[in-house]
């Protein structure tokens, strides 16, 4: 069994600005943010709600460890904005342990399953705007960071309309799509001064930060209204739906995957041989979306089991420096190392074997030729019109005399 290694430096690039859920260390996997305990879903709390985000993780281990947690306010470029944490916080103590964990049971690969929730007694968000959690082994955020997860706070100070429409340039028609958006900021207090400069909105494809639309000036205001209707920076390149399987048994091969084999001390599952999509291929897939679950078990928290997927591309070798990767929320939406294919020239494909926790899993391979550019669909999978993809939109304001990026609003189609 062909088992593809690659060394941890520099698993995670940091781009200027970036939305970052996931490990930071090879023995830390299956790092989630679940907000309401729903997978998939923004993980957008609305500020004045009873929603929460459950942060959890795999460690690779049966042996404790001690990890702590803190929080980091961050501006709409995801870098930390430097306030105080008494500032956004109401907290018991800057870094607090995660006490609640378990032990995998009744698995190949042993590992310790860490949780906790937010907001808790020990620590809860007071302002909007985005979030950070740093996850440290003994609380050395220096030396020992093992994860971060993200997650933003919301007002309710702005209200967001979104369309979708292949209405878009004629060259484009059959292969884009059009976001169109009206931002109604009429409830915000402060009254904006200058609207077009303190008012900013991202907008992204599938929870994608990659090709994410930031800081596109509106094509119109209308009283409290800033429109978008046909503005060429918000067309997106459609792609096509996600590809998809299932690793929820070890007894069998499941959807998507061509077998299912015990090669000590793992499983591994193969997937079908992919080849690059020349046509729409209509799915019910979930737009990226990645599901821990087994049903050998009665908690996949602690019974799913680890195995290693591999992903096989057919295709001739891409022009040199271009790149292929395999992308999904469990990928941290991110184009790193750790979920990048390499070319197998004996055999004519692009393969990569990764481990993976049991459960459900969307996922596209994409083109780039840095991992700080935005992914190509088109190499691969595609750019249909048709394809059914979900845009979400982040409304921020600051005005000149705010220390700090507010989330007014969010939306989404």
């Amino acid at each position: 069994m062909r088992l593809l290694c690659v060394s941890f430096l520099a698993l995670i690039p940091f781009g200027t600005w970036a939305q970052k859920t996931l490990s930071r260390h090879p023995d830390i996997k299956t790092v989630q943010v679940l907000l309401n305990g729903e997978a998939g879903r923004f993980p957008v709390m609305q500020m004045g709600s009873d929603d929460c985000v459950e942060v959890s993780f795999d460690h690779l281990t049966h042996e404790y460890e001690r990890f702590e947690y803190r929080l980091v306010h961050c501006d709409r470029d995801w870098q930390p904005d430097g306030m105080p944490l008494g500032d956004y916080a109401d907290y018991t103590q800057e870094s607090i342990p995660i006490a609640d964990y378990a032990y995998s049971f009744n698995t190949t690969q042993l590992y310790t399953h860490y949780t906790f929730n937010l907001p808790s007694d020990n620590l809860r968000p007071l302002v909007s705007g985005n979030y950070r959690i740093d996850i440290a082994r003994d609380g050395d955020y220096e030396e020992g960071l093992m994860a971060t997860a993200c997650f933003m706070m919301a007002e309710n100070a702005a209200k967001v309309s979104l369309n979708v429409t292949d209405n878009t340039e004629v060259d484009w028609k059959q292969t884009h799509q059009q976001v169109q958006l009206d931002v109604d900021y009429s409830p915000l207090q402060p009254t904006p001064f200058n609207p077009k400069e303190e008012i900013t909105t991202i907008v992204l494809q599938n929870q994608r930060w990659d090709n994410a639309r930031r800081a596109i000036l509106p094509e119109q205001t209308a009283g409290n209204h800033m429109l978008w209707t046909h503005s060429r920076e918000l067309v997106f390149k459609a792609g096509n739906e996600y590809r998809r399987f299932e690793n929820t048994t070890t007894h069998h091969a499941a959807m998507g995957m061509e077998s299912l084999r015990w090669y000590d001390p793992y499983y591994h599952a193969q997937l079908r041989l992919a080849e690059p999509r020349r046509h729409y291929v209509y799915d019910h897939d979930q737009n990226g979306l990645s599901l821990v679950r087994t049903i050998d078990g009665y908690d996949s928290d602690t019974e799913a089991d680890y195995m290693y997927v591999h992903f096989e591309l057919q295709m001739p070798p891409l022009p040199e420096g271009q790149h292929v990767y395999v992308q999904s929320h469990w990928s941290g939406d991110s184009l790193t190392p750790a979920n990048e294919l390499y070319y197998n020239a004996s055999r004519g494909i692009y393969e990569r074997a990764i481990l993976l926790k049991q459960g459900y899993y969307d996922f596209q391979y994409l083109v780039t030729d840095s991992p700080s550019h935005p992914g190509r669909t088109a190499p691969v999978e595609g750019d249909f019109f048709q394809t059914e993809n979900q845009y979400s939109v982040l409304v921020y304001y600051r005005n000149p005399f705010d220390r700090f990026d507010r989330l007014i609003g969010a939306g989404g189609i």
